[in-house]
């Protein structure tokens, strides 16, 4: 079966992981055997976030590439949903879509993540997020301390634009 997958397509693999999972929900055992083989194809944080889902009685979600997300009635599953943690995805609540999304974590876009939800906790500021860079304007002269604590520890820099009197964020690559 795995080198089916090495010639053949990510989605297939993580669609085909998706259906073992449902089929062997009830089956421990054989679930295991089904990741263990999966493990080279999958991520391993992919695994155990579709292992978390299944076990919802109920709940329906869809996969596109590594994004999950939940489809009907996620209202109704809130509280059991808000308790998954699972190292490398993000979770994100639209209220547009009226959806939980589970979103794969990259370096860059989990610490762009992690400021601006510090950045939004700060009071008399204002940022926009452009791409893979923010930048942060009004009163931050107050919170400057608490910009660089946003910053600090991830994989993102922080620099000061005189001219246009405003912070920045920006990738820091190596």
């Amino acid at each position: 079966m795995i080198q089916y997958f090495k010639t053949n397509d990510f989605k297939d693999a993580t669609n085909l992981y998706v259906d073992l999972v449902h089929s062997l929900a009830n089956n421990p055992a054989r679930l295991k055997e089904a990741s263990k083989q999966f493990g080279e194809v999958t991520h391993p944080s992919f695994q155990l976030l579709i292992l978390q889902l299944a076990k919802i009685d109920g709940l329906e979600f869809n996969v596109y590439g590594l994004i999950v997300t939940v489809t009907k009635f996620s209202v109704n599953y809130r509280f059991k949903l808000s308790a998954i943690r699972v190292p490398g995805y993000t979770k994100r609540w639209n209220e547009d879509k009226v959806q939980w999304s589970f979103i794969p974590i990259n370096k860059v876009g989990i610490s762009l993540d992690m400021i601006t939800n510090s950045l939004n906790k700060l009071n008399g500021i204002q940022y926009t997020r452009n791409g893979t860079w923010i930048w942060i304007s009004g009163n931050t002269y107050k919170v400057k301390e608490d910009i660089k604590k946003a910053v600090r520890g991830t994989f993102c820099q922080l620099g000061f634009k005189k001219a246009t009197k405003q912070w920045y964020v920006c990738p820091k690559y190596d």
